[in-house]
């Protein structure tokens, strides 16, 4: 798709344009380098989560001349050193780095570079020899592997930092006494593996490292870290066989949960005298009330009167430590920190204390993990710390070294045995060994996590899975060694395709997981953009809010909540949205990073032009950090239990014992024939709407009688939800009263409309006043359904039994996928007959397939066509090359599991598991024409109702500009626009974002003058795909004058879905043709842009688009869209007197 002419044409009118400083040149020039060496580095196997690594690899690949790999790494050190101030970019600068890029498109295209543009750079200079001058001792240094001696035990490498010489570093390892621990892990490595060295010896030209840290950007937690470790030794592959293992709430456990909620009530109370164990317990019962209700040991009164006992102690001797021992180390409450996060990109691991005190006076830092289990016994050459509590606060000592830059002697780890009488509070510190003890645990996790995810066949996962045996395990706790049986025994259990079946998901999951954290390049580096992106770059694609300022502190309340003043007029505009989660740190000049310093977690709840409302995940006393003359940053977190989730998922359903049922779900025989097939007219007695055509009939006929499985295609405007769901959801809720439904949705937003479906479909709420129990939080919830949470119904509750009773007696629930998973413990009070699944072409079959086991016979609605599940990896990746699992059209992991069968079940005439919804009831007939043809082959058809085919009415009046008549006349438009971005980004257009303001404008003025309303919710929606173009718009709105440029919806099209407005606008923003990528989601025979189709589908009455036809024209589908608007007479050759 891409030529040598873009790039030869992209350099050359970046050079030429005079608005570009020659920073921003340098800059533009930068991101050429990075669109060129992502798409070289397409489809390889191994990480490549930066820049410096995707040259570095290239130049070994290409053999590219040294001096050239060279120049490319200083146009990547120019460029970052620029962003810092460190470095003013001359016309020298922009030059030679055009010349890399030029020589490079040269070499991988076979193409020379065309005359005007040779003549007009410079030749490559020679090599700039100079020499390092490095102390003998360096604390840290990043380096790439090139080359591995395994004889001389050295490492050839290239520093991420500065290069100014060609030749690597030399680095040795297997020193006795000094690195030879790491010995055994270095022999795994790989070329292009990146290292961080850390606290490292100079040997004249030989680096001598104390410590290794594999990959450190892949942040590892502490407490899987710690859990690897016994009394003898460290297991690493403990967190490969935790990845597989099902760990069901214990009585232990639930204590354990208890005494921190009980330490919680003691730092936050006033005074320990006020605290009564039964209120507080109580409040232990209404925060997680379904293990109460579900745990086997607490379900009699003699297991629930011990539990109670059990945890009385533990209440007892908590208060008593924290009113004694504690101040006995100076340990006060109002100096506590409740579970602050701290990264250590120095040590790649990441982790979250139980409880941090700060004395902010002294610099003094005392970490305190509280363990409510057995304590060891103390004396006799026996420290009183089980080795793997021990290892969990040395590790946190480490990443508060480095996030304070504190001397180990200020920080004191102290481990908290709840249950223990005497010494409750135990003091434990490190050893150089026990630190290397430590990162080459790590680093053996960090390696197996990378071998399955580079793994290029289902040869290679089975290596890595076949370490979990009992000889590797043979030190390993008892119920460990139960575990790791209860794994060999399952895998022996599978046949060769559900093994296969297995392995390439845990690839995938594995290569996700990865980009997740760190990404692959520069444009998509995960969690780990947080402290490898600058903060220009941030700023200026609009990824951070800076220099907040706390008006409002209620951290220390039930709902700890900050409310934040934007002071920066700079930062008016963010790429942020309500039910962010967040990370939040201090941030008071250029060089502050998360990674220095604690960081707390939040949720967006509140977003004005003046301030951001964050509720804080916990609550916390010492509310003094925040009350601090100190300025704000938010950024972007994500959560990463969901990647455990689908490992679990995905072995739990292929080892599922139930193989009939099994083979049915992976497509290797048919859904069983229904033994009764509802007739039309005794779904139409049921259903609750009375004016169903026949294509809904039919559909509803196949869902009811299912045995296994419906499918139900439901394409834009078909309504699957406001008709299909509600009258399924009627059907099932009248037919039998004992049947208990569960309905599920990806998004929460998709959950409101369920809800929404529900409140209609069920005519008579319970006793308790509600129709259906949705399992969620508040904040992810729409306000009018929150009386439903099952949380809402706990509070209420006076007892167990109280709760039990009304759980029982509801038969429909509703929840997201990501809820119902964390909370299993639902489906032992709940056999639920039906499960009916929205949004499912959105699912990916990991996240799916344990779920469907759990449910008698399911129905999934969505449309392949529509938005895909979110990857990250490229296509190459995800490819299947095993034949039989191309069998059961298992091609590409990437695609919904609804897709994959939906596919068998039309190859194979299953008829009666499937069908699809026909008739449109969103769009204006005109409107829906495009879609209807190029992507649905003409099934669609419109309701009608009487506007589809109504002709425009709005009156032309005499005072209106030019632009205003036109909008008035036209259903369809498009306005041509240069293909030019900004000089900060090509993910902006601000000619789109003016001339998209003045539409807007000028239609929330019509609407207001004719119909005497402008309903932001109903009336007008702008569909962009990049924040940044958002953002931009949102500034073009302001300057317009319209005071909705903060509240008017204007998203990106994966957020559109499910979403309607009478009128709709698009803007490409296709700046480069390196975006046209990016752009489009194809489906796997490359017929339907989903993007574009979803984009295209969400107008009822007028459509208008704003694009560079000559960018948008590189994609036939884009082509045929234009040659369709021009047909249509939509098309505006010449705007300047519109604008």
């Amino acid at each position: 798709m891409l030529k040598a002419s873009d790039y030869y044409n992209y350099i050359s009118s970046t050079l030429q344009d005079v608005q570009f400083t020659y920073q921003q040149k340098h800059h533009r020039i930068k991101d050429l380098l990075e669109w060129l060496c992502k798409e070289e580095t397409k489809g390889e196997k191994i990480l490549l989560s930066s820049l410096f690594s995707r040259i570095a690899f290239i130049g070994q690949k290409l053999k590219l001349p040294n001096v050239l790999t060279w120049r490319l790494q200083k146009v990547r050190i120019n460029d970052r050193q620029s962003r810092k101030s460190t470095k003013t970019i001359t016309k020298h600068d922009v030059s030679f780095a055009a010349r890399g890029i030029a020589e490079t498109v040269k070499i991988i295209y076979k193409e020379d570079i065309p005359e005007a543009l040779d003549q007009a750079l410079p030749p490559l200079p020679d090599i700039e020899e100079s020499r390092k001058n490095k102390e003998n001792y360096i604390d840290e240094i990043r380096v790439e592997v090139i080359k591995i001696d395994h004889d001389n035990k050295i490492l050839h490498c290239i520093e991420d930092d500065d290069i100014e010489n060609e030749a690597p570093v030399k680095v040795k390892y297997g020193v006795p006494h000094v690195n030879d621990v790491y010995t055994t892990f270095i022999s795994k490595l790989w070329e292009g593996a990146q290292l961080h060295l850390v606290t490292s010896r100079l040997d004249e030209d030989t680096i001598i490292p104390s410590h290794f840290v594999l990959e450190p950007d892949y942040l590892v937690d502490v407490t899987a870290v710690a859990e690897s470790f016994n009394m003898h030794q460290s297991i690493p592959l403990m967190h490969l066989l935790k990845k597989f293992s099902t760990t069901h709430t214990s009585k232990a456990m639930l204590l354990g949960n208890v005494a921190n909620f009980f330490l919680d009530e003691a730092i936050h109370s006033a005074s320990t005298d006020e605290l009564n164990f039964l209120d507080v317990f109580t409040k232990t019962f209404k925060s997680n009330p379904l293990d109460y209700i579900t745990l086997p040991d607490l379900q009699t009164k003699e297991g629930f009167t011990g539990f109670m006992r059990d945890a009385e102690f533990q209440f007892k001797n908590i208060l008593h430590t924290v009113n004694d021992n504690f101040i006995q180390q100076n340990i006060v409450r109002e100096g506590c920190v409740i579970e602050p996060s701290f990264y250590s990109p120095k040590y790649g691991l990441q982790g979250r204390l139980d409880l941090l005190h700060i004395d902010q006076k002294n610099k003094e830092y005392k970490i305190v993990e509280l363990k409510s289990g057995t304590a060891p016994q103390a004396g006799l050459g026996n420290s009183g710390l089980w080795k793997n509590h021990s290892v969990q606060t040395l590790m946190y000592q480490m990443i508060l070294q480095d996030a304070f830059n504190a001397e180990r002697q200020s920080i004191y780890p102290f481990i908290f045995y709840s249950k223990a009488l005497q010494a409750p509070l135990r003091y434990d510190t490190y050893t150089t060994k026990m630190e290397q003890a430590i990162l080459y645990t790590r680093n053996e996790m960090v390696l197996n996590e990378f071998l399955l995810a580079k793994s290029e066949t289902l040869k290679d996962v089975g290596e890595v899975l076949q370490q979990i045996n009992e000889v590797t395990f043979a030190t390993a706790a008892k119920f460990t060694k139960e575990d790791v049986n209860t794994f060999i025994r399952k895998m022996k259990a599978t046949s060769q395709l559900e093994r296969a079946y297995l392995y390439s998901f845990c690839s995938f999951i594995a290569k996700e997981h990865q980009l997740a954290k760190v990404g692959d390049t520069i444009f998509s580096q995960g969690t780990a953009s947080l402290w490898l992106d600058d903060f220009d770059a941030k700023k200026d694609s609009f990824k951070i809010f800076f220099d907040l300022e706390v008006i409002e502190n209620n951290v220390n309340e039930p709902t700890p909540e900050l409310i934040f003043k934007r002071t920066n007029e700079d930062n008016a505009f963010v790429n942020f949205r309500v039910g962010d989660i967040v990370t939040i740190y201090p941030r008071n000049n250029k060089e502050s990073v998360a990674t220095k310093g604690q960081i707390n977690r939040g949720t967006i709840t509140m977003i004005t032009k003046d301030a951001v409302h964050v509720q804080l995940r916990h609550r916390q006393r010492n509310a003094e950090i925040f009350d601090t003359d100190t300025k704000w940053a938010l950024e972007g977190d994500f959560m990463e239990a969901s990647f455990n989730a689908m490992y679990r998922g995905i072995f739990n359903f292929i080892t599922w014992e139930n193989k009939g049922k099994k083979d049915i779900l992976l497509g290797l025989k048919p859904p069983t024939y229904p033994d009764k097939m509802y007739t039309h007219s005794e779904v139409l007695d049921l259903a609750q709407d009375k004016n169903l055509n026949q294509t809904e009939l039919n559909t509803l006929s196949k869902a009811i009688s299912t045995e296994d499985y419906c499918l139900v295609v439901g394409p834009p405007g078909t309504g699957k939800t406001s008709r299909m769901l509600k009258n399924l959801a009627h059907i099932l809720h009248k037919t039998d009263s004992t049947r208990n439904i569960l309905f599920i949705a990806y998004t929460n937003r998709a959950v409101d409309e369920i809800c929404e479906a529900l409140d209609e479909a069920i005519e008579t709420p319970l006793e308790d006043g509600r129709k259906f129990l949705r399992i969620g939080s508040e904040h992810s919830c729409s306000p009018q359904w929150r009386n439903s949470l099952l949380n809402k119904m706990a509070e209420e509750s006076n007892n167990r039994n109280s709760l039990k009773k009304g759980i029982d007696q509801h038969r429909i629930f509703v929840t997201t996928l990501a809820s119902i998973a964390g909370r299993s413990s639902l489906f032992s009070l709940k056999q639920f007959d039906m499960a009916v699944i929205d949004e499912a072409s959105q699912i990916l079959e990991p996240q799916l397939m344990e779920l469907l086991t759990k449910v008698n016979r399911f129905v999934l609605i969505g449309d392949q066509k529509q938005l895909p599940a979110i990857t990250q990896q490229d296509p190459s990746l995800s490819e299947i090359k095993y034949d039989k699992l191309k069998d059961i059209h298992l091609r590409d992991r990437r695609t919904a599991y609804f897709e994959r069968i939906y596919s068998l079940c039309q190859e194979n005439k299953w008829d009666w598991a499937y069908d699809r919804l026909r008739n449109q009831g969103r769009m204006h007939q005109v409107l829906g024409n495009f879609a209807n043809e190029h992507f649905y082959q003409g099934n669609l058809t419109t309701v009608p109702l009487p506007w589809q085919s109504d002709e425009m009415v709005w009156e032309l009046k005499e005072k209106y500009t030019p632009l205003e008549k036109l909008l008035c006349e036209n259903r369809l438009l498009f306005f041509p626009t240069a293909q030019l971005g900004s000089e900060t980004s090509d993910k902006i257009n601000m000619e789109e974002a003016r001339k998209i303001a003045k539409v807007a404008a000028a239609t929330k003025k019509r609407y207001l003058e004719q119909k005497g309303y402008f309903d932001i919710d109903k009336t007008l929606g702008i569909i962009a795909p990049y924040r940044n173009q958002i953002a931009a718009i949102r500034q073009a709105l302001e300057e317009e004058g319209m005071k909705e440029a903060n509240t008017l919806s204007i998203d990106t099209v994966e957020r559109y879905q499910g979403s309607q407005r009478e009128v709709i606008l698009i803007s490409f923003c296709a700046n480069t043709p390196f975006q046209m990528q990016s752009m489009l989601s194809m489906t796997e025979d490359g017929s339907v842009d989903r993007k574009l189709n979803v984009a295209i589908t969400r107008a009822k009455q007028q459509m208008f688009f704003f694009g560079s036809p000559s960018i948008l024209s590189r994609s036939y589908i884009h082509q045929n869209l234009m040659d369709w608007v021009r047909e249509q007479k939509g098309w505006i050759e010449n705007d300047k007197e519109l604008f």
